[in-house]
């Protein structure tokens, strides 16, 4: 088998409602539970990825600042500020554990640098304030 996504038609729109060939119970079995995040709010998505990472709730305002400047951005990429960049660390367990997280936040247009750049320069701790 090769590597790579495989995309298959599960349901689609049929006027006003959303319709499939087999019943509701076998297309949320085979795949559309993956769904579930993409298609609630953003604000409650990021809650549900976040409670499913196991993470503080002491730093939840780290991927939220990321994901809300990204949005609000016409520019390809934007890079990461030091308070994200400090609760990075603190969730990975070290500087060079959080710039392995380069390649990921790349994918989505967030930058680690300066900071990814010299990943055993830590940064003082992290606050909980969410501003």
């Amino acid at each position: 088998m090769r590597p790579g996504a495989v995309v298959t038609a599960a349901m689609w729109a049929d006027g006003e409602r959303f319709t499939a060939n087999e019943p509701w119970a076998d297309v949320y079995d085979h795949s559309l539970w993956v769904l579930r995040t993409y298609v609630l709010p953003p604000e409650d998505a990021l809650c549900e990825w976040w409670a499913g990472m196991g993470f503080s709730d002491a730093i939840r305002w780290a991927p939220w600042s990321l994901f809300e400047r990204q949005v609000a951005s016409t520019a390809p990429t934007i890079p990461i500020e030091p308070r994200e960049w400090d609760a990075l660390v603190e969730v990975a367990g070290g500087p060079a554990r959080a710039s392995r997280a380069e390649f990921m936040l790349a994918d989505v247009g967030i930058s680690l640098e300066p900071y990814v750049s010299s990943p055993e320069t830590e940064r003082g701790p992290v606050s909980d304030s969410t501003t």
